[in-house]
């Protein structure tokens, strides 16, 4: 139990209000794993335990049956039961999994777990009982980045629709075609970038599964998938004009590999080690993968197409000449005329008598 300003322990505190940053709280703000907290009468610290929804004493206030004093849950002394860490007595509850709060503050707030407070997030994970869709709030934050990306695209396309060469006619229906295919272009290009985000994602999530699972850690896909496409929200960076759609996205990815790491330690109990390894070993082999799709489809068939057009100009160019005209510029060669074959005189006819 931890202040919710400062951060503060506030267990084994008789107070009222937090010794670090003087913020009042009461324990009825809070929620506890059942039978993992102490409520201890304040007169004699005899220990009850709570046993409703939220981790609390069924009825908040009753006489003590130790010293007969009130007990009352605004009063009661609170520490961790024997065995129990004071990070593992607190409910921590996924924020996207509270239907309790609008779509855009649950949105909000596990971004915000994400990106500064993943070890939280991932302790939620392990106690997460389901309730919202981590599919959905990664395509939702993928979503986010989407007017960003169409602003700076049709920036661009605009920009070159400007530049156009002297004497060349532009007309307002030549405009309206290049506008429709720059749209349709973009369209497509979010939703192929949306979808192979998520399949990266899950693929990702799928060999992490694996590499904890051949290091001896329980690791089920019910907490590994949320783990990687809840922390995923770091990549809403991506959103910020000017910045996301060029910068953003490395910076994102990086954060992201980080929170799933340590969101990992937490929700599956894994040592940093194994935890690292879970998120560095997927990433290599995804990168490989890539790297060699790269080069067998993009590379090589370039490389054949150049080679391939390098030949022909070298046969080109050692063809015989077959009597083409000379390149301009360069002077006709003279040739020398053949010589015709000496060919005796005849004898001259002789006079008859």
């Amino acid at each position: 139990m931890r202040c919710k300003g400062c951060g503060y322990s506030l267990f084994n505190h008789r107070g009222r209000t937090c010794p670090e940053c003087g913020a009042a709280f009461s324990p009825a703000d809070f929620e506890f794993r059942a039978n993992a907290v102490e409520f201890c009468c304040p007169g004699c610290m005899q220990p009850y335990y709570g046993t409703d929804a939220r981790g609390l004493p069924e009825p908040r206030a009753f006489a003590c049956v130790s010293c007969g004093a009130a007990c009352d849950l605004g009063a009661m002394v609170l520490r961790p039961a024997p065995g129990v860490r004071e990070d593992e007595a607190e409910l921590n509850r996924v924020p996207w999994e509270d239907r309790s709060l609008p779509w855009r503050r649950r949105f909000l707030r596990t971004v915000g777990d994400a990106m500064v407070r993943p070890s939280r997030l991932g302790a939620a994970i392990a106690c997460s009982q389901g309730g919202g869709s981590a599919r959905f709030l990664l395509a939702l934050t993928l979503v986010a980045a989407v007017p960003t990306a169409l602003a700076a695209f049709a920036f661009g396309a605009l920009l070159q629709m400007g530049a156009v060469p002297p004497g060349s006619t532009w007309s307002a229906a030549s405009a309206r075609n290049d506008l429709l295919a720059i749209a349709l272009a973009c369209a497509a290009g979010v939703a192929v970038a949306v979808a192979a985000v998520l399949a990266g994602v899950l693929a990702v999530a799928a060999l992490a599964t694996l590499v904890l699972r051949m290091a001896g850690v329980d690791a089920p896909w019910r907490r590994t998938w949320p783990t990687f496409a809840y922390t995923a929200a770091p990549l809403a960076v991506c959103a910020v004009p000017c910045v996301g759609p060029y910068c953003g996205v490395y910076v994102a990815g990086v954060w992201w590999l980080v929170a799933a790491g340590i969101a990992l330690g937490s929700s599956c109990r894994a040592s940093a080690g194994r935890a690292v390894a879970a998120v560095v070993i997927p990433a290599v082999v995804m990168l490989g993968l890539a790297a060699s799709g790269l080069v067998l489809f993009v590379v090589m068939p370039a490389t054949a197409a150049v080679k391939a057009a390098t030949a022909a100009g070298a046969a080109a160019a050692t063809a015989p000449d077959q009597g083409a005209p000379a390149a301009d510029g360069e002077p006709e060669r003279e040739t020398a005329p053949v010589p015709e074959p000496e060919t005796e005189p005849e004898p001259a006819p002789e006079d008859s008598p």
